[in-house]
């Protein structure tokens, strides 16, 4: 079981979520307990709005019970995220050997026996050549080589088995056979050695599974009347309301907003308990222990009201509370928005604009924050400069005044930045939420499809980022014949499935390329002679 709210000092960090700072949720704990413990249950879905606190309680839950977990991401490639369902079935098999060890897994079974009598010279007696060797990251490679020699003099060498080249073949399985090495035949071989055990097996943000071209995570996902779903597997999955939760049986889905069953009225009391957190801690605590406690009283009673029960507000409100008072400014210079777009337009919007002819904010300010509100993965400052079209120096002035907004990660190829929670891209994509300066999407995928097409070229065909993301920046700025000029140039090779090919050693990458052309394809004129000539580039590979 979890620690208790309140004792977390010793809980790693989950991405940008920091279970240390986590407070409240005791009663969803409790939810949770009792749905890994019910024998006729295997899934729970807690529905709530962005900013709702779903992805923070999953990265809680996931460092408190130590459980397997996979964040669903459009803007990550970090190997615990991400939108593909192989991803997704790796990353749970890695950490199932990881906390259960290899002998849960299929096993690799292979053996040579060599045997020389005399070896001479510069003579080489090899067992077995295995040109490639395709192996998976879970599974434990038990070769049983024997050797047996006479007599070896001067330079001969004995090997029982030479492997020239070893490739990990999980992203080349269908996702069918990836779900049962991964998934299911462990825990089945679980069960027998410890019947007792329950699995619990995180989901976060069921919602943007829907975003990956092919069959995605939701296909994936065994249906709680699938026979073959272990007894001891207990998936626990967060999405925002939408159609895609149909395929889920209603008494499965835990809405935070249902008053009708306690949920709201138990989140409004823990953003209380936030509010109340935040307001004892540095450096608001020796501000608000100063003032009259009927003051206090009340700016908490506005606070919460006006949150309506989203963290997200009250995580940026209290930052910028914090910012300003650590800087000497009192108390109530602070205004407390009238709801989350309020927070974005005064806290990250007018705030970085004060001072700032109209001139720069078209050059280099709406560039910058534009490139971040399309981009599908933070992307260090050099690709952000050269994608908005501006000088290193400006990224790092903007970025400094967005910074409670941005997720930065920090790694041994610098700082990457991204938008911190997916509504504020949105927000500022919004023409109808964001009404001063409202940004358009189809011109920013179309600005930054052009720089990753004069990088990337003919000839060079190696950028990282593009060979992820540009198929979708193409299809996203509505450039189609670009995108399928992109799938099948090349005079003996198509170049960007050779390019794939070379960066990951797996076409799977170029493949989801041609899923999402054919998808876009079926809605056009004439794009069924697009669809037949992908599927035949398919059926090739």
């Amino acid at each position: 079981m979890p620690a208790e709210p309140g004792s977390n000092a010793a809980l790693p960090k989950m991405g940008p979520h920091d279970p240390r700072a986590f407070v409240g949720r005791q009663w969803l704990v409790n939810e949770v307990a009792r749905f890994r413990e019910d024998e006729d249950r295997r899934h729970l879905i807690i529905v709530g709005e962005p900013g709702s606190g779903k992805s923070a309680f999953i990265a809680y839950l996931a460092a408190a019970w130590n459980c397997p977990y996979h964040f669903i991401r459009v803007d990550s490639k970090d190997a615990v995220t991400g939108l593909s369902p192989q991803a997704f079935l790796i990353s749970i098999g890695a950490q199932l050997a990881q906390r259960y060890g290899p002998e849960i897994f299929a096993r690799m079974e292979r053996s040579t026996t060599v045997y020389a009598g005399l070896t001479d010279g510069s003579a080489e007696v090899i067992g077995r050549t295995i040109g490639r060797l395709y192996t998976l990251p879970f599974l434990e490679d038990d070769a049983r080589i024997t050797v047996q020699s006479g007599v070896a003099r001067g330079n001969a060498r004995i090997i029982g088995e030479q492997v020239r080249e070893l490739h990990n073949s999980a992203l080349s399985l269908d996702v069918g056979t990836l779900l049962h090495v991964a998934l299911l035949d462990p825990l089945a071989k679980l069960r027998a050695i410890a019947p007792r055990e329950r699995v619990l097996i995180l989901i976060d943000a069921l919602d943007e599974a829907s975003q990956h071209p092919h069959s995605n995570i939701l296909d994936s996902i065994p249906r709680a009347e699938d026979s073959a779903l272990p007894s001891n597997l207990r998936l626990l999955m967060t999405s925002r309301p939408g159609d895609h939760l149909a395929v889920f049986r209603d008494a499965d889905q835990l809405r935070l907003d249902d008053s009708s069953r306690g949920y709201d009225q138990a989140s409004r009391r823990d953003t209380r308990a936030y509010i109340e957190k935040r307001l004892g801690e540095p450096p608001l605590a020796g501000i608000a222990a100063a003032l009259p406690a009927g003051e206090v009283q009340h700016f908490s009673d506005e606070v919460q009201k006006r949150s309506s029960g989203n963290f997200l507000y009250l995580f940026h409100l209290l930052n910028e509370l914090a910012a300003e008072v650590g800087k000497g400014e009192p108390f109530a210079s602070v205004p407390i928005p009238k709801n989350l777009d309020e927070i974005y337009k005064f806290f990250a919007v007018k705030r970085i604009r004060q001072g700032v002819s109209l001139d720069v904010w078209k050059k280099i300010y709406l560039p910058i924050i534009g490139i971040l509100s399309v981009v599908r993965e933070p992307i260090g400052r050099d690709l952000l400069a050269r994608l908005a079209v501006v000088d290193i120096e400006d990224v790092d002035f903007v970025t400094a005044g967005l910074t409670q907004f941005l997720d930065v990660h920090t790694d041994e190829s610098g700082r990457r930045f991204g938008i911190y929670h997916a509504d504020f891209g949105e927000y500022l994509l919004d023409p109808k939420r964001n009404r001063d300066f409202p940004l358009e999407a189809r011109s920013l995928h179309r600005r930054i499809a052009d720089s990753l097409f004069t990088g990337v070229g003919r000839r060079n065909l190696a950028e990282p980022y593009a060979l992820r993301h540009l198929a979708n920046h193409l299809l996203a700025a509505g450039a189609s014949t670009e995108l399928h000029d992109l799938l099948v140039s090349g005079s003996t090779k198509i170049e960007w499935a050779e390019a794939h090919y070379l960066h990951s050693g797996s076409y799977l990458g170029y493949l989801d390329d041609l899923a999402l052309a054919a998808n876009a394809a079926l809605a056009e004129p004439n794009g069924l002679l697009r669809v037949v000539r992908y599927t035949l580039i398919e059926s090739s590979i």
